[in-house]
């Protein structure tokens, strides 16, 4: 496949953070602990930032380039790979969608962006 170098370097971060995921995994998975420090190397690797919008602070990831890094994060957790789909999905489909108030969106992206929040759904 074919990737353009943004592409690439989407799957790099990916790539990266799931090699240092995948030594915690079994561990974590015979003690039922929950990887609170994955949360936070999701961040500061810059992997939530990649679906917020660039003019809030991420890199404006697609469908496509997400799944891609989906794709190669779950190889090192899966577990992790679906707790940030959660965000990553939200995020992509009220860009796509636009039925939020601009004000909120915006400072739900920031928030992801500068500080690593998880967001799984919103509803009232």
């Amino acid at each position: 496949m074919n990737l353009t170098p943004r592409q690439h370097e989407m799957v790099a971060i990916a790539a990266a953070l799931a090699n240092e995921l995948a030594p915690r995994v079994d561990a974590n998975d015979r003690t039922g602990r929950f990887p609170i420090e994955n949360y936070a190397d999701l961040h500061t690797s810059g992997y939530l930032r990649q679906i917020v919008p660039a003019e809030y602070g991420g890199a404006g990831a697609n469908l496509f380039e997400t799944v891609l890094m989906q794709e190669r994060l779950a190889q090192g957790d899966g577990a992790t790979a679906m707790a940030a789909n959660m965000t990553m999905h939200l995020i992509g489909r009220v860009r796509e969608v636009g039925n939020w108030p601009a004000p909120l969106f915006e400072a739900i992206c920031r928030d992801v962006a500068e500080h690593g929040a998880l967001i799984n759904g919103a509803a009232s």
